[in-house]
């Protein structure tokens, strides 16, 4: 069943894309913890496919692949999840659905999750090359989910107890990441750390020596506007969380953001944009941030176009 788009933010599902592996495993867990926390279902999906390579072999014509053996698959590997996640759980586990959809991993999960409250993945799948990158699929998700994406890395040290950090610029992928943020640091009773990242040396002109006298008092009025600005925006947002913390830090944004959130519980920032070269998001200061933070990373997006979404057939 599809999550009704008009469904209240408190009630809606934490979907979790599972593949078997072991990155997933840790993917699966935290997402089982995090549909506790709020008291909703945990919505298991597989997307299966024939892999390509299948319709290459020479010696195997097509019509003597079954398609069936992969779904089987798939259905074990969710039932598999559930039981994962029921054993380790027990009475504590939350209401479990799974789910199989055929298709492309990324874009499904992406779309299935639609009105979920998150989207949990592990950042890379099965096989010694997807263990090498940030996987295709976690990297889809992120350029395509409607839904806040959580990366799971199965490396991660965080025990979920430290701060929530947020990297913020003046976007507004940036000012939706910060809302969630604070929304998630006071549902969680937990310390808000907000980084703003600048690399000086990537923007200032070259003729510095030209500049007027007054040039870094004018720095100062414009950091400090900055912050007052995120200040009310964090107010308006009306969420508490214990405490507020703001750090300016000259460097550059992925590699300040990545040891900002050590001992952090998570790392939220904004989504890569849409337009362009939405599929290429590696270089992106998300994408490093997921492949290197020592925490889950959540990557926000600022507004979405809505998209058909596929049908979610129940393997439970």
């Amino acid at each position: 069943m599809e999550t009704p788009r008009s469904t209240p933010l408190a009630t809606r599902p934490v979907f979790v894309g599972v593949d078997g592996s072991s990155c997933s495993v840790h993917a699966l867990m935290w997402a089982a913890d995090e549909a506790v926390s709020r008291g909703v279902p945990l919505r298991i999906v597989h997307v299966w496919a024939v892999p390509a390579l299948a319709f290459t072999t020479p010696v195997v014509p097509p019509m003597f692949i079954d398609p069936t053996i992969y779904e089987t698959e798939a259905r074990q590997t969710v039932a598999d999840a559930a039981h994962t996640v029921a054993e380790r759980l027990g009475r504590d586990a939350p209401h479990i659905e799974t789910h199989v959809v055929a298709g492309d991993p990324g874009r499904v999960l992406a779309a299935v999750a639609g009105d979920g409250a998150v989207l949990v993945v592990g950042s890379h799948g099965r096989g010694p090359v997807a263990r090498a990158v940030l996987g295709s699929v976690a990297e889809r998700c992120v350029a395509h989910a409607e839904v806040p994406v959580v990366v799971v890395r199965s490396e991660v040290v965080s025990d979920g107890a430290g701060p929530v950090v947020v990297g913020i610029e003046d976007t507004p992928e940036s000012r939706a990441a910060l809302e969630w943020a604070v929304l998630e640091a006071g549902r969680r009773g937990r310390r808000l750390v907000v980084v703003h990242a600048h690399d000086v040396e990537r923007v200032l002109r070259p003729d510095l020596d030209g500049l007027p006298e007054d040039a870094n008092d004018e720095m100062v009025v414009a950091g400090r506007s900055f912050l007052d600005h995120l200040l009310t925006s964090v107010a308006r947002i009306g969420s508490r969380p214990r405490s507020v913390a703001w750090r300016v830090v000259v460097g550059r944004p992925d590699e300040v953001l990545v040891r900002a959130a050590e001992g952090a519980s998570m790392l939220v920032v904004g989504s890569p944009n849409r337009h362009g070269a939405r599929e290429h998001v590696t270089g992106s200061t998300a994408a490093h941030c997921t492949r290197s933070a020592a925490c889950p990373v959540v990557v926000v997006r600022s507004k979405v176009a809505d998209e058909e979404q596929p049908e979610l057939e129940c393997a439970s």
